[in-house]
C-alpha cells in the first residue's frame, strides 16, 4: 500500500492545494499567512529551503509553452536538472495546474490521466481536471474510483480535494472510520472532511480534535478554526501555543485573532 502521507514527505501535502499556497508564497514574504485551507501554512514548506526548492519548479514551469509541459509530462523529454528526484511530484502537480488554467484544452488534456498507471501522473490529473462548476455524474464516479483505491494516497487527496470543491460524496461511516486510522495525517483528513461535509456537528468535532492525542488533528483543527473564523472556539487557541508538536504550535499561533481581526 503508499503510504506517502508520512511526516517525511510533509512538505509534499502541498500537493492537495499546493500551487494555491505557493502562489501566495510567490507573492508575498513568509510572514505573511498563506491562505490554503487546513495546512500549517507557513510551517508546510518546512524551511527557507524547501521553499527556494520549490521556486525554482515554479520558474521552469512559469517559463515553459504548452509544447514543453506536455513533453515532461508524457516523458519525452526529462526534467530540468535543476529538479531533483525528491521534488516530481510538486513538479507535476506544478505542470497540471498551469495546464488547467493557462490553456483552453488543459483540462481535457489531465482528464485522460485520472486513471493512468502511473501515480505520480494520476494524482495531479485528479486534482486539476475539473473545477467546482463542471462536476456532473462521470466526476462524482471518478472521484469515488480513486477513493476505492488500496493507495492511501489517492484516499488522501480525495479527502482534501472533496473539501476544496465543497463536494461531499464519500462514504460517510468509510471516512468516520478512516478518522481512527493510525496515519496521523490521513486520520486527520478524514476528521476535517467531517467536519465540513456535518456543518451542524462541526463544533463539537473541533473541539474534539482540539484535546486530541493525534498532534495533526489538533494542528488541522486550528487551521479550519481561522480559516472559517470560528469564533466560538477562537479562544481554545492560546492553550495550543506551547503545545509540544512545533506544526500544532505554530498553527495555533498564526491563526488566533481577537476582536474584529484579522
Amino acid at each position: 500500500m503508499d503510504y506517502s502521507t508520512n511526516d517525511n514527505d510533509y512538505h509534499l501535502e502541498l500537493k492537495v492545494f499546493g500551487v494555491f499556497a505557493l502562489e501566495c508564497w510567490k507573492k508575498t514574504s513568509l510572514s505573511i499567512k498563506i491562505p490554503v485551507p487546513f495546512q500549517t501554512q507557513v510551517e508546510i514548506l518546512g524551511s527557507l529551503s524547501v521553499g527556494i526548492m520549490t521556486m525554482g519548479i515554479y520558474t521552469e514551469v512559469d517559463e515553459a509553452s504548452k509544447v514543453q509541459l506536455k513533453q515532461w509530462w508524457l516523458g519525452w523529454q526529462k526534467p530540468p536538472e535543476s529538479i531533483e528526484a525528491l521534488e516530481y511530484e510538486l513538479f507535476f502537480d506544478e505542470i497540471a495546474y498551469r495546464l488547467s488554467q493557462c490553456f483552453s484544452d488543459g483540462k481535457q488534456f489531465l482528464r485522460q490521466y485520472v486513471y493512468a498507471d502511473s501515480m505520480r501522473q494520476r494524482r495531479a490529473a485528479l486534482r486539476f481536471f475539473v473545477d467546482v462548476e463542471d462536476i456532473n455524474v462521470e466526476t462524482k464516479a471518478i472521484f469515488l474510483d480513486a477513493f476505492a483505491e488500496e493507495s492511501f494516497a489517492l484516499k488522501n487527496d480525495m479527502l482534501w480535494h472533496c473539501i476544496q470543491l465543497r463536494y461531499f460524496i464519500l462514504n460517510r461511516d468509510e471516512v468516520e472510520a478512516f478518522t481512527h486510522h493510525d496515519n496521523q495525517r490521513f486520520a486527520a483528513a478524514a476528521e476535517m472532511y467531517l467536519c465540513y461535509a456535518e456543518e451542524n456537528k462541526r463544533i463539537g468535532r473541533l473541539m474534539n480534535c482540539l484535546h486530541s492525542a493525534n498532534p495533526r488533528k489538533r494542528e488541522y483543527a486550528c487551521d479550519v478554526i481561522g480559516d472559517e473564523s470560528i469564533e466560538a472556539l477562537m479562544g481554545q487557541l492560546p492553550a495550543l501555543f506551547n503545545d509540544p508538536d512545533k506544526n500544532v504550535r505554530s498553527a495555533a499561533k498564526i491563526n488566533f485573532y481577537e476582536g474584529d481581526e484579522p
